[in-house]
């Protein structure tokens, strides 16, 4: 079984209250697994994906690099939870994170009025099948897949992603290549 998976079908509008730190959400209710996913929006910039690392004290923990300026509180009745179960895809062996940094600037003293950061997931080049009925190895369903979310169960984090487009080229249902996701921040 792979370390790293993709869930996809989230149970929608939960409810979530607890606080932040350092990284860790400890939420204040709820039965969880350990390796299920919650989100929590925090404001129409902010939101959060977090890996439950502890069912029993029901600690999440997320990628305070990428989920950024989460407050020490958090509730809502908006959320989206991804059971450990839930998974679509599970044949990668490995991934790397691409970041772009754009920064805007102005007039000739290039004063800078804006700086952002966007990732992206790659998983491992690889000879895969596009059209498959073998259980969670389907390539075409993992890209038609809606609400998706990448789990790296070694690092304990979670990241919503997107497949945005593509060409693939297979010969008898076989093809080699990267599969790019692009990383939601909030």
């Amino acid at each position: 079984m792979s370390d790293y998976k993709f869930l996809y079908n989230p149970a929608i509008n939960q409810s979530f209250s607890g606080t932040v730190s350092n990284g860790v959400i400890t939420l204040g209710s709820g039965s969880f697994d350990e390796g299920d996913v919650i989100y929590i929006p925090v404001s129409d910039t902010v939101g959060v994906y977090a890996y439950c690392t502890d069912e029993t004290a029901r600690t999440f923990q997320f990628d305070d690099e990428v989920y950024e300026n989460v407050p020490s509180s958090v509730s809502t009745t908006t959320g989206l939870y991804w059971e450990i179960g839930d998974v679509i895809y599970d044949d990668v062996t490995s991934y790397r994170m691409l970041a772009a940094v754009n920064k805007a600037v102005f007039s000739e003293t290039y004063e800078v009025y804006n700086t952002s950061i966007d990732y992206r997931l790659a998983v491992s080049v690889k000879r895969r099948e596009f059209f498959t009925d073998t259980t969670n190895k389907s390539v075409r369903s993992l890209l038609l897949a809606d609400r998706l979310i990448f789990i790296d169960t070694c690092k304990e984090v979670a990241y919503r992603v997107a497949f945005q487009d593509d060409e693939f080229d297979f010969f008898n249902n076989k093809f080699k290549s990267s599969l790019a996701f692009n990383i939601a921040k909030r």
